[in-house]
C-alpha cells in the first residue's frame, strides 16, 4: 500500500484514543471541580438540568442521581456546564434539620370556575400552614400558584420545603401531600351546585328558592353559602346555582355533610309544593298532507 493510506489509516485510531482520552480528562476535571466548588453534596435533593432527585454518587467521571423512576447517572463535564438547583439549600437561616424541596403538579378540571379556583387556592394554602395535617413541612418557605397550560385546562403547583432525610421519608410526605389534595379537588367540585325548580313553579316561589337554599345550607356550622342565584333558564327547568365553602378538615366530615344537606335540599323544595324536575321533552307529531 501508498505510504500516504498507511499514513491515513494509522491516524485513525489516534485521533479515536485522544478524542477518548480528551472526553475522559474533560470529566475528570469537571470532577474535581464539582468537588472543589461542592454546589452539590451527596443527600441533597437537587435538579440538574431536567433531571430531579437525590445525589446518591459523586465519582470522577460521573455522579448517579435517584429519580423518581429510576437511577440517573450525569457525566461531571455534563453536570459542571448544567444548571444546578439545590433545593436541600434553599433556606436562607440555619437550621439544625435539613430541609428537601418538594414540587406536586395537578392537572385540574376544565369545567372550573373562577370562585372554584380562588376556593382551591385558598384552601390549598390553609392545608399548607396546618401542621397537624402535614407533619414536617414548612409553610413559610411554600408557594401556591396556577399554570394555565396550552388548552383549556389549568395546573395547580405546589412547592414546599420538607424537613425529612431520606428518600423513603420524602416519598411518603409526597403521597402524603397528593392525597390531601386530592381529596381537597374532589371537595370543591361539590362547591357549586345545581338545584332546578320546573317551568310550572310561580313567581312568588322562584322569590323564596334562594333563601330557602341559602338557609339550608347555613344549618351546617361548616359550611357556608356564599351566593344563590337564578343562573340561567335550560331546557326544562329553571336553575338555581349555591356557591358554597366549608371549613372540614376530613373529607369524610365533608361527604356526610353534602349528604344531609342534599336531603335538607328536598325537604325545603317538599314543603313550599317545589318539585325537582324530571329531564322532559315535548315530540310534536302532525299527520302527513294529502
Amino acid at each position: 500500500m501508498p505510504a500516504s493510506t498507511v499514513l491515513a489509516f494509522s491516524a485513525v485510531p489516534g485521533l479515536a484514543i485522544g478524542l477518548g482520552v480528551s472526553k475522559l480528562l474533560g470529566s475528570l476535571f469537571a470532577g474535581l471541580s464539582i468537588q472543589a466548588d461542592r454546589p452539590l453534596r451527596v443527600g441533597e435533593f437537587c435538579q440538574i438540568g431536567e433531571n430531579l432527585g437525590f445525589v446518591t454518587k459523586i465519582g470522577l467521571r460521573s455522579l448517579e442521581l435517584q429519580a423518581l423512576e429510576s437511577l440517573v447517572k450525569i457525566p461531571n463535564s455534563l453536570a459542571d456546564e448544567a444548571t444546578i438547583v439545590n433545593f436541600s439549600r434553599r433556606v436562607r437561616f440555619s437550621s439544625p434539620d435539613p430541609r428537601q424541596g418538594m414540587e406536586v403538579r395537578l392537572q385540574l378540571p376544565a369545567d372550573f370556575s373562577p370562585f372554584q379556583l380562588e376556593e382551591l387556592l385558598r384552601q390549598t394554602r390553609l392545608l399548607i400552614d396546618d401542621p397537624d395535617r402535614l407533619h414536617g413541612l414548612k409553610a413559610e418557605s411554600s408557594l401556591v400558584s396556577l399554570d394555565n397550560d396550552s388548552g383549556d385546562s389549568k395546573t395547580l403547583i405546589v412547592f414546599v420545603l420538607v424537613e425529612l432525610h431520606g428518600r423513603p421519608a420524602y416519598l411518603q410526605m409526597r403521597e402524603t401531600l397528593l392525597v390531601q389534595l386530592e381529596e381537597l379537588l374532589e371537595r370543591i367540585e361539590l362547591y357549586e351546585i345545581t338545584i332546578g325548580d320546573p317551568y310550572y313553579t310561580t313567581s312568588e316561589q322562584l322569590v323564596r328558592v334562594p333563601e330557602l337554599l341559602r338557609c339550608a345550607v347555613n344549618t351546617d356550622p361548616c359550611l357556608n353559602c356564599v351566593n344563590c342565584r337564578l343562573l340561567k333558564i335550560s331546557a326544562c327547568s329553571y336553575d338555581h346555582e349555591l356557591e358554597i365553602s366549608s371549613t372540614h378538615r376530613l373529607q369524610d366530615d365533608f361527604q356526610e355533610s353534602i349528604h344531609r344537606l342534599h336531603q335538607r335540599f328536598i325537604k325545603v323544595l317538599a314543603k313550599t309544593n317545589i318539585e325537582i324536575p324530571f329531564p322532559t321533552q315535548t315530540l310534536f307529531v302532525e299527520s302527513p298532507r294529502p
